[in-house]
Parts: C-alpha cells; sequence; structure tokens
C-alpha cells in the first residue's frame, strides 16, 4: 500500500490574515475554544483557501495538506536552537489544543473522494473546540478514518512547503507495514 498524489496545501494562516481574524504578523492560528473561532477551518474556508491560492478544486485521489502554523513551534528550523525553556513552552503549547479542520471540512474533502489528509498538528482536528464544541472530540479521525478509510498524517513540516511557497505538488508516500501498528513514520 502507498500514495502517488496531487499534493494540495492550504495555508490557512495567509487565509486567516487576508480575512484579519489574526493578526498579520500571527506565525500559527489560535487554539480554538468554542465554535466559530479562526482556529477552525471549515469546508466553506477549505473552498475559499483553494480558490485563493489558484488552484483546481480538490477531487478524487487528493492528498489535502493543512497548514496551521502550530507546527512552526518546534519545526525541524527551530527546534534545534531552542534552549530547555523554549523547549518547555513548545511542550505547554502543544497540551493546550490545536487548531485544524472542523467536521464540515472533513465531510467536504470525503465528498471530494481524498485518498488521505495530512497536517502540521498532532491530529487535524481542531480541539479542544471544533464546530461542535468540546462534546465531539476528534471528529475528523472518526469520520475520515473509521468510516471511510481515509489516511491521516499528522505532526508534517508544511512550514517548509510554506516557506518554499509550494502549494501544490506530487506527494509519494509508502508506510511500514508494522504488524499491530496504528501508525507509521513518514
Amino acid at each position: 500500500l502507498g500514495f502517488v498524489c496531487r499534493l494540495v496545501v492550504l495555508d490557512a494562516v495567509a487565509y486567516r490574515k487576508s480575512q484579519g481574524r489574526i493578526p498579520a504578523t500571527a506565525e500559527m492560528l489560535p487554539i480554538p475554544k468554542q465554535p466559530g473561532e479562526p482556529g477552525i477551518i471549515t469546508a466553506d474556508d477549505v473552498q475559499a483557501i483553494v480558490k485563493a491560492q489558484g488552484l483546481a478544486e480538490i477531487g478524487a485521489g487528493d492528498c489535502v495538506a493543512l497548514h496551521t502554523g502550530q507546527g512552526n513551534s518546534w519545526s525541524n528550523d527551530r527546534y534545534k536552537s531552542m534552549n530547555a525553556d523554549q523547549r518547555k513552552a513548545a511542550r505547554d503549547l502543544f497540551a493546550q489544543g490545536e487548531p485544524g479542520f472542523g467536521l464540515s471540512a472533513c465531510e467536504y474533502m470525503a465528498s471530494r473522494d481524498i485518498a488521505l489528509m495530512m497536517g502540521d498538528t498532532s491530529a487535524n482536528d481542531a480541539q479542544p473546540a471544533g464546530e461542535q464544541g468540546t462534546d465531539y472530540a476528534v471528529p475528523c479521525h472518526t469520520e475520515m478514518q473509521t468510516r471511510r478509510g481515509i489516511w491521516n498524517l499528522e505532526n508534517l513540516d508544511t512550514k517548509s512547503l510554506i516557506d518554499a511557497k509550494v502549494l501544490e505538488g506530487a506527494f509519494i508516500w509508502a508506510p511500514l507495514r508494522i504488524i499491530g501498528a496504528t501508525g507509521s513514520p513518514g
């Protein structure tokens, strides 16, 4: 099993800045604490980002990556130069939750028959609050993986893609076959 697909990188940070919903100096989306906050990326947002970036619509077999900026906190270009206090601050931020896809975005991408979703956070779901509030934890995991068989890659370095202005390209990945595992290094 492996993936060869069109990669679509959604720069949610640039999109929210263009809307004026986060400061122009922000490097990441805020961690959402309630529905409607800018850290939740909805189906309408996904479609608007694709349009704003001048890309063709998401289609069957595509692999969709979300750049929330949260991965910047421990990105390859920063982590090595961090001192112990800075690393602790990055871990503390990680423990608070994460910006990401809301359920409507995942349902939209599933309706487009994507092959895989991925992002720079630990789950790709907006949490602790998504579009349904705090009562439905990791809805994209439930809807995408369990019910639809759509793969999910987490903790990717999307910052490198954004810095290089790579918003579309080829994505090729073959997970390791590990007996009894629920995941694989990329």
